[in-house]
């Protein structure tokens, strides 16, 4: 009877024992799964967090540039309407330079006189300017004195090769092409060259040298 007492009392405690172990157990598995679970809360939270500050990141964006959008819209608009008038203008601008062609007097064709006319002797070629309202002096001369006796001006363009004396020696001119010299109004005689009016003059009809 004394064995039978003692196995099952052996029997008890390990029964005991196992019961107990078993408990632990389940509280380590109960608690480990718990910080899990708490782990994964936490996680699952951030992760909403951020997708929602993503989210306003990108909504705060598209607003900015619809307004971007919205304010640039205008200048497009005003480019729009100013392309029609570049291209008007584009099409105007032949027209005006064929107005302004058409518009323009034709140039006379400039003539080099000295290549072409040589005077002989003492004689030079002048293109008159009119007459003239200064005397050498300095004076103006008013416009009541007659224009027959005021002194004419002109520019020299071709002079001769001088005078020969009567032993037969060459004198050359005192002036020369270029200088701006004054003479009378019936003085030379009348040449066109051209589309030009000219006077040759002899040496003894210029009255004076002008700068």
């Amino acid at each position: 009877m004394a064995k039978a007492k003692k196995k099952a009392k052996k029997t008890a405690k390990k029964k005991v024992t196992k019961q107990a172990s078993a408990k632990k157990t389940v509280k380590k598995t109960a608690k480990k799964t718990a910080k899990k679970t708490a782990k994964k809360k936490v996680a699952r939270a951030k992760a909403s967090a951020k997708a929602k500050a993503a989210k306003k990141a990108t909504a705060e964006k598209a607003a900015a540039k619809k307004t971007a959008v919205k304010k640039a819209a205008p200048k497009k608009s005003v480019s729009k309407k100013t392309a029609p008038a570049k291209a008007a203008a584009k099409k105007l601008a032949p027209q005006k330079k064929a107005e302004e062609k058409k518009a323009a007097p034709a140039k006379a064709a400039t003539v080099d006189v000295a290549k072409i006319f040589t005077p002989l002797d003492d004689r030079v070629l002048v293109r008159p300017e009119g007459a003239s309202n200064m005397t050498p002096g300095g004076l103006y001369i008013p416009d009541s004195v007659a224009s027959s006796d005021r002194p004419f001006r002109g520019t020299i363009l071709a002079v001769g090769p001088g005078h020969r004396d009567k032993k037969g020696r060459l004198r050359p001119l005192d002036v020369k092409i270029g200088d701006k010299v004054m003479f009378h109004q019936y003085a030379g005689s009348e040449v066109k060259i051209g589309s030009e009016d000219y006077l040759i003059l002899r040496e003894d009809d210029i009255i004076a040298v002008t700068e």
